[in-house]
């Protein structure tokens, strides 16, 4: 079972289907998409406004994200959220008594959710196992009355255990994907098809620097969407406060007078400014030492307490300024 609010969970579970076809020929597997069971209006609010607010507010969605992994569950506004859900996928429970299966995995917490209350209710369902399907853990991956689990590396399945998850239910096979990906081929025949010379492509992929996308919430493989916006929206607020000092520098004023508008550093109240076009003082900025950031109440990511990054770059052009971030 999958949800389609974004690509992944239900690619997960389409790869899961036909891994199961391949390899259990007397085994009939079926993918529900819960999206296809709900109102319309549900799922323009579950699925298609998510999107919306992951692609053109990341630092709302970020924070939303992280306010309901803190919420309780007893909380009021979960208790609404839950029943909303419940009344609106009530043709899911009709489609798992039709098709009768003996496993059900979810790569999506919403049926996993919704299970887990039939399952406090002490109904029939039966067994049920989550395939974690993000390089994060949000705390509604967890859900009481599960059979199992499946995680996406070591460091999930560690965070389930600081959750509370017993580690033996815990299994780390990292995410499904199709069964296409895992046919051989010749590097020198894929090369001379396409054409393509293999030391021009380079392929990476890694977390944020923690103090850039928020302490501690570094964006991960597919939620770089979610933190990378509010990435650049830290960096560039980091780049304008070492601005002001080298500005006030320059200017002759209190580093508190300065003040960065319409792409210029100027001094509040008076009309001296420095020019917008890039020049030395830029330069300057990209250069100036950076105070460290120590993320506050920092608590370990792995059994060592290490958060293992890769280099990324970052580019963009924000109020006039050229900026361009690295980050590790």
């Amino acid at each position: 079972m999958s949800v389609s609010a974004g690509a992944g969970h239900g690619r997960a579970a389409e790869a899961l289907r036909a891994q199961a076809e391949l390899s259990f020929p007397n085994v009939e597997a079926k993918h529900f998409d819960v999206m296809t069971l709900v109102p319309r209006s549900f799922r323009a609010l579950y699925a298609n406004y998510y999107i919306e607010i992951v692609e053109r507010h990341p630092s709302v969605w970020a924070y939303l994200y992280h306010a309901t992994d803190k919420m309780p569950r007893d909380a009021l506004f979960a208790q609404i959220r839950r029943a909303i859900e419940r009344l609106n996928t009530r043709k899911l429970r009709d489609a798992i008594r039709l098709f009768d299966p003996d496993h059900i995995v979810c790569t999506h917490f919403l049926p996993a959710e919704l299970l887990a209350h039939e399952i406090r209710r002490a109904r029939a369902v039966p067994p049920v196992w989550v395939q974690v399907t993000d390089f994060d853990l949000h705390r509604l991956w967890v859900q009481a009355g599960m059979r199992g689990y499946f995680a996406a590396s070591d460091e999930i399945a560690f965070r389930m255990a600081a959750r509370g998850t017993p580690k033996n239910s815990v299994h780390v096979t990292g995410i499904p994907i199709m069964p296409v990906f895992a046919q051989h081929l010749d590097r020198k025949a894929c090369e001379e098809q396409l054409g393509i010379a293999p030391d021009k492509v380079r392929h990476s992929q890694g977390h944020t620097r923690p103090d850039v996308a928020g302490a501690m919430s570094a964006s991960v493989a597919s939620r770089s969407t979610i933190t990378v916006g509010s990435a650049i929206v830290r960096t560039a607020e980091a780049l304008i406060e070492k601005g002001k000092r080298v500005a006030s520098l320059k200017l002759e004023a209190a580093e508190g007078d300065i003040v960065y508008r319409d792409g210029a550093f100027a001094v509040a109240g008076i009309c001296r400014s420095l020019p917008r076009s890039p020049s030395a003082l830029q330069t300057a900025i990209m250069m100036a030492p950076m105070p460290p950031v120590v993320p506050a109440s920092p608590t370990p990511l792995t059994p060592s307490g290490l958060v293992v990054a890769s280099t990324g770059r970052l580019a963009s052009r924000i109020s006039g300024m050229s900026v361009a971030c690295g980050t590790a």
